[in-house]
C-alpha cells in the first residue's frame, strides 16, 4: 500500500478567512492522511493544511489555488506512491511561481521544473544524484528525487504525507466539511451530478 494525496498549507494566522473563501468548514472529527476525504488542521510551524484523498485532486488545481493564495504562499503537493509520482509548487497572488514534479516510473531521476525553481533545488538535486549514485548497485533503492521533493515541500511548510510527530499526527487533524455551494463542493463535484 502506498500514499495518494494531495494537500495544500498555507499560512495560518486567518484561516477562517481562506475556509470561507473555498466553502469548507471545520469539524472536530480526527481523520487520516489518505483516508480521510478532507482534513486539515495547523501544523506547528503556523501554516494551515488541507488534505485531500487523491493524487492531483481538484484541491491543488488551479482554480482553487488561485483564490487561496490571492494574498499568500501556498505550497500544493500531490503524491502517487504507487508509482513515485510526487510534485510541488508554490503559488502566490493567484499565479503559480513554480513547479517541480518527479514521475519515478518514467526514470528515477526525472525532474521537470518549471518558473522561478526555488534557490536551494540546485544543492537539492546535487544531494539527490550522489546518494542514488551511491545505491546504484544495491538490490533495492530509494527513489531519492521522489523524496527531495516531498522533503522540499516538508522544508517550506513543516509537513510530510508520510510523518508524525507529537504535534501532527492522525489525532490532531480533523476532517473538513464541504459547504454545498462552496467552491471546492464545484470543483469536485462529477459532472454528470447537476444537484
Amino acid at each position: 500500500m502506498g500514499y495518494a494525496v494531495s494537500w495544500l498549507a498555507f499560512d495560518g494566522a486567518d484561516h477562517g478567512t481562506v475556509l470561507r473563501r473555498i466553502g469548507v468548514s471545520e469539524t472536530s472529527e480526527p481523520g487520516r492522511i489518505g483516508e480521510a476525504k478532507f482534513l486539515g488542521g495547523v501544523l506547528p510551524t503556523g501554516w494551515f493544511l488541507i488534505a485531500a484523498r487523491g493524487c492531483d485532486h481538484a484541491l491543488i488545481g488551479k482554480d482553487t489555488l488561485a483564490i487561496v493564495s490571492q494574498d499568500r504562499d501556498v505550497v500544493a503537493c500531490s503524491i502517487e506512491e504507487h508509482v513515485m509520482y510526487c510534485s510541488c509548487a508554490l503559488w502566490r497572488d493567484g499565479n503559480r511561481q513554480w513547479l517541480l514534479q518527479h514521475r519515478g516510473d518514467k526514470s528515477l531521476s526525472d525532474l521537470e521544473v518549471s518558473g522561478n525553481a526555488p534557490p536551494n533545488l540546485a544543492a537539492l538535486r546535487a544531494d539527490a544524484d550522489a546518494t542514488q549514485a551511491r545505491e546504484k548497485d544495491k538490490a533495492l533503492t530509494v527513489d531519492w528525487y521522489f523524496e527531495l521533493v516531498a522533503d522540499l515541500a516538508k522544508g517550506m511548510t513543516g509537513f510530510r504525507h508520510d510523518e508524525e510527530t507529537a504535534k501532527v499526527s492522525h489525532a490532531t487533524l480533523r476532517q473538513l466539511s464541504l459547504e454545498k455551494d462552496g467552491l471546492l463542493s464545484q470543483v469536485t463535484r462529477p459532472w454528470w451530478k447537476l444537484w
